[in-house]
């Protein structure tokens, strides 16, 4: 996660919004191919960056929620998701946006349910947007590095 924050953070200075990481100290670990979930909270940040058009916060809060599984969560302040369209907008080819794809939500649960993983959406209109990502950990393997998401390592 510190290297996707550091790839994006910059960016997202210039254009008046700040980007907040809070990591729990001792997330458990979890199996991922980061370089497919980092496409993952690539669009999540897109999505968040656009519905905040004069700025704003980004906070994205890793969590052990269980035993046997993580949370990661990336809220915004932005315009939020109307209630009819959250059951639409992870299917292929939604979007609200002019020039959108309706394709990012998409691949992104496609990618978290691949890793035997969830993704879902808390919003209300006018007050941001929060996506859950909930994966699972590995069990009874400490300091595990290669191709995890780490909350302190990155």
């Amino acid at each position: 996660l510190l290297d996707f924050i550091d790839f994006i953070e910059g960016e997202l200075l210039l254009e008046n919004i700040d980007i907040i990481l809070e990591p729990e100290e001792d997330l458990s670990d979890v199996m991922l191919d980061p370089k497919l979930f980092r496409h993952v909270m690539i669009n999540l940040v897109k999505n968040s960056r656009e519905a905040m058009e004069k700025g704003g916060t980004i906070e994205i809060i890793t969590k052990t929620l269980a035993e046997d599984s993580i949370g990661l969560r990336v809220r915004d302040n932005g315009r939020g998701i109307k209630k009819e369209d959250q059951s639409d907008i992870f299917n292929a080819f939604y979007t609200d946006k002019e020039h959108g794809t309706g394709l990012g939500l998409s691949f992104s649960r496609q990618i978290t349910e691949g890793h035997n993983g969830r993704i879902k959406v808390e919003s209300e209109p006018g007050k941001g947007a929060a996506f859950i990502i909930i994966l699972p950990a590995i069990k009874g393997k400490e300091n595990q590095k290669d191709d995890q998401i780490r909350g302190k390592n990155g």
